[in-house]
């Protein structure tokens, strides 16, 4: 039963990303010369931001948040020139890394402090410059430059301009909290094996383990009960829907056309109504299935999630309505709509039979699963001396899913900071822009930035989705290896 598949390989492309630079937003003379880098040390459980004047000759002053799960935890520092200082910020709670980014309001040199612009109230990443007697209205945006447009022009560019930067900014605090968490799945993923070599190192350790796994294995088919019972649940409700879709050749033999224009009209909400579970099914489905592959708290996922499909197919109120469309169609004589409306009701009706087998499987496997599998779990962690350890398994499946859920935001967040730059360049014309080529320069570097960003995204996403599969099959192999 071995595999040739290698966490560790995919742990190499996971690794990809560099170590966070946190410019997720700046405004002021000083920006370029500016960097920050932020760490989470879970040992005295802060959040360290280490904060760098990269200028030769000149001091600056910094403005920055250093966002905790939520929460902006403002400093304001002064940067002598070549020189650095960490900002800490204590974090409650357990051992696991919080969210956290550095935003930076704004950075200017202290020599042209007086002159730099004021950020505006409304977005840290910009800075909105007032008309001059040019008649030039202008705004920062981040570390690119200063873009300038002409103020009888505002209706046009102002808006344009604010949404491209805010659209940057967004996507470029995403792509931070992704190299975040992609770095805390690195230093997860590297203490793991390949799966081969989980599975010789749970073979040979799994005497101390093994009776406690066999009842945790027993729990798991609980569990694939509940995906079956739902699987045939689903199969049911989507017949009966399809079933109630009458239509209007279904009524073509009926002389009262108000009466059969209404049914058509009711018989439609009801298989609205009825098609609105099938994504909650599906969930709990697709959440009892991956029991067997997930890690600790996979069992109330899909406890919960089936839970809800209950509360939403145990009134049934859809058989119900079937069944006085299928009155309703018989006295009017729509005989095909009626064969429907019967099968229809059929298929509800056998619905309903399957929910008392569902919760009996639901509460055995809710009772016995996450206690079961944890027992098991911490008998072999605690009486082996393997290199495999289920903590460091079991905590890289919930992280790799909070990458690729990031990646997918970033993913959106960088298309659409895209289009609004995009939107920017297209204000041009009608010598609308004051500075063309300064603008056009700024443009050009926003739109590769946010390309760049699209495409590292999407490619993080691929590549963690795959080491999820692997997570996955490892978790399976090294289960099945404890019970033997």
């Amino acid at each position: 039963m071995t595999r040739s598949y290698y966490l560790t390989t995919a742990l190499a492309l996971a690794a990809g990303l560099a170590p966070q630079v946190a410019l997720a937003s700046c405004s002021g003379s000083a920006c370029s010369a500016f960097s920050a880098t932020a760490a989470w040390s879970s040992s005295d459980k802060r959040v360290n931001a280490v904060l760098t004047n990269k200028d030769q000759a000149k001091e600056m002053k910094v403005k920055l948040c250093i966002t905790v799960d939520g929460k902006c935890n403002a400093f304001d520092v002064t940067l002598p020139p070549r020189g650095n200082i960490t900002k800490s910020v204590s974090v409650s709670g357990g051992a696991a890394p919080p969210k956290f980014a550095v935003d930076i309001n704004s950075a200017d040199f202290t020599a042209t402090q007086a002159a730099a612009p004021t950020p505006s109230s409304q977005s840290s990443t910009t800075t909105t410059g007032s008309t001059g007697s040019s008649g030039a209205s202008g705004m920062d945006v981040g570390p690119f430059g200063r873009f300038s447009y002409a103020s009888s022009a505002e209706s046009v560019v102002g808006p344009a301009l604010k949404k491209a930067t805010a659209s940057l900014a967004t996507a470029q605090d995403l792509e931070n909290q992704l190299m975040e968490r992609d770095n805390t799945l690195a230093s997860i993923t590297q203490k793991l094996e390949s799966i081969k070599n989980i599975e010789a190192d749970v073979l040979q350790n799994r005497d101390k383990s093994k009776e406690s796994t066999r009842i945790a294995q027993v729990s798991d088919t609980g569990f694939k009960l509940v995906a079956r019972a739902l699987e045939q649940m689903q199969d049911d409700a989507k017949e009966a829907a399809a079933n109630l879709a009458i239509s209007k050749d279904d009524l073509t033999e009926v002389q009262d056309r108000q009466r059969a224009t209404q049914m058509l009209a009711e018989a439609e909400a009801s298989r609205q109504g009825l098609s609105k579970v099938f994504g909650a099914i599906s969930f709990a489905m697709d959440s009892a299935s991956k029991v067997a592959t997930g890690p600790e708290g996979s069992a109330m996922v899909a406890v919960d999630a089936t839970m809800k499909v209950l509360e939403m197919l145990a009134p049934n109120p859809w058989e119900k309505e079937a069944n006085r469309l299928l009155d309703e169609a018989n006295k009017i004589q729509a005989g095909n709509a009626a064969k429907k409306l019967k099968l229809a009701g059929d298929r509800l009706r056998r619905l309903q039979a399957k929910i008392p087998g569902l919760k009996t499987d639901l509460a055995y496997a809710k009772d016995t699963n996450d206690k079961a599998w944890r027992d098991a779990k911490a008998k072999y962690d605690g009486g082996t001396k393997g290199r495999f350890q289920w903590k460091n398994l079991d905590a890289a499946i919930p992280e790799a899913q909070s990458v690729i859920d990031l990646a997918r935001k970033t993913t959106e967040a960088a298309y659409g900071a895209r289009e609004a730059a995009r939107a920017l360049e297209r204000t041009r014309g009608n010598s609308n822009w004051t500075t063309p080529g300064e603008n056009q320069r700024i443009v050009t570097q926003m739109i590769d930035r946010t390309s760049t960003m699209f495409d590292r995204a999407i490619k993080k996403r691929q590549i963690v989705e795959l080491l999820m599969k692997k997570l996955q099959e490892a978790t399976a192999t090294a289960k099945e290896a404890q019970g033997g």
